[in-house]
């Protein structure tokens, strides 16, 4: 009888020790299926990220720019315009900009070499440094020339050859103080020539910083 009692109890150890095995299988498989379920492949897991944007040029408002880059500036050029620039030294070795236009080089074309009548002039200088194209020839500090030009405004105006004074960085930017004469005996031409002046000290007086 004790025979049997202890044949009975193995079996039921076997039976249980079969059921916690099985319990703890078909645990670890459901784990293991739960997690495929809940994994979705994205495209940022297959693959790493790679950029394709190009660097963009500045562009304002839909228009290119004319680089000064000896003079460390920009120019705004609208569609269907062309600027360009000659650069040149003062008699105080300071900076002097030629801004022309195609259209104003041809306008001008029989100037008898007097190719600072083809555009605009432009003189560049810091506060203390001498300003010196001007009747006479008196030199003056840059910065005294442009506050003498602004507190008189009917100096300080954008007309014909001349651009309005302003202040870029460390830079005075000034007209010259001399006159200019017609560019061409045609009224038909000075005409357009007015016309494209406009446009080009506009331009200039724009002038940014790169």
């Amino acid at each position: 009888m004790r025979k049997l009692n202890e044949q009975g109890i193995a079996h039921v150890l076997v039976v249980v020790f079969g059921l916690v095995l099985l319990a703890g299988v078909g645990f670890a498989g459901y784990q293991v299926f739960k997690s495929k379920a809940a994994y979705k492949p994205t495209t940022e897991n297959s693959a790493p990220k790679t950029s394709t944007s190009e660097p963009k040029t500045e562009v304002k408002d839909d228009q290119n720019y004319l680089s000064v880059k000896e003079w460390g500036v920009k120019i705004p050029v609208e569609a269907g315009h062309s600027i360009s620039y000659e650069l040149e030294t003062d008699i105080n070795k300071n900076d002097m900009g030629i801004f022309k236009t195609r259209v104003l080089e041809e306008l001008c074309a029989d100037n008898a070499g007097r190719r600072h009548h083809e555009g605009i002039l432009v003189l560049r200088g810091k506060a203390t440094e001498l300003f010196g194209y001007s009747t006479g020839g008196e030199k003056s500090a840059y910065k005294e020339v442009y506050d003498s030009r602004v507190k008189n405004v009917g100096s300080n105006v954008s007309y014909a050859r001349y651009i309005k004074s302003f202040i870029l960085g460390d830079y005075y930017y000034l007209p010259p103080s001399v006159g200019f004469t017609a560019c061409s005996d045609k009224a038909s031409d000075e005409k357009n020539t007015e016309v494209e002046l406009k446009y080009l000290r506009s331009a200039v007086e724009k002038m940014e910083i790169q």
